[in-house]
């Protein structure tokens, strides 16, 4: 939606009378998106608000260099309600990132926040959340709702279309590396204060990319 409101204001700006190829499809988008789209449901619940702290870590070095974390926090209470922590082998991670790329680690911090909203999205639907990330590439690219990596915008626009399923409203926010909770389960499978563990399967997050891929 934002990408597509970005491309036209800038055909905008330009006055050209011609739309381009990328002009076009956007309008097609927001015309779709329009008619077919989802109403806005006003719930109670959009009342509450969570914090959603997420965190992707990559070391060539390891077994497992690719690592997802996310922690899940209840602001009223300051209690840790529930964490997530995946270890990526580099076949999984050239799976889910852009081809030959030697430093996936923007790509990671989107798919950490789309691991995020999709793991919780009971405890998230029509509620306010405010997402933390200490990655300024991935945070940019979720404030714009576009990205240059193929990849990364691929995840962008799946996290705004399963966020815009769910009826929540997402605030994003940078948190700093040594205050972000979600840096210990990017890198460690083992935590401790951190509330339940959440099992993850990268399968099921490989089908719904690849779902989106077809649809686009």
């Amino acid at each position: 939606m934002f990408g597509s409101m970005r491309t036209l204001s800038f055909h905008l700006r330009t006055g050209k009378p011609r739309l381009a190829t990328d002009t076009s499809h956007a309008l097609e988008f927001l015309m779709d998106h329009f008619l077919n789209g989802r109403p806005r449901e006003i719930s109670c619940a959009l009342n509450e608000v969570l914090h959603l702290y997420v965190d992707a870590a990559y070391e060539p070095g390891n077994m497992k260099p690719g690592g997802l974390g996310g922690v899940l926090v209840d602001p009223k209470t300051t209690n840790v309600q529930q964490h997530f922590s995946l270890m990526l082998t580099a076949a999984e991670v050239c799976a889910v990132t852009t081809e030959g790329s030697k430093n996936p680690i923007f790509e990671l911090e989107c798919l950490a926040m789309l691991v995020g909203v999709k793991v919780w999205a009971n405890h998230l639907r029509h509620k306010h959340v405010i997402l933390f990330t200490d990655n300024n590439g991935s945070l940019g690219a979720m404030i714009s709702g576009v990205s240059r990596n193929s990849t990364g915008a691929d995840i962008v626009h799946c996290f705004d279309a399963f966020v815009d399923s769910l009826g929540c409203i997402v605030w994003f926010e940078r948190v700093n590396t040594a205050s972000n909770p979600a840096d210990e389960p990017s890198r460690n499978t083992s935590c401790s204060g951190l509330g339940e563990a959440v099992s993850i399967d990268l399968r099921d997050l490989s089908h719904m990319l690849s779902e989106f891929r077809s649809r686009g």
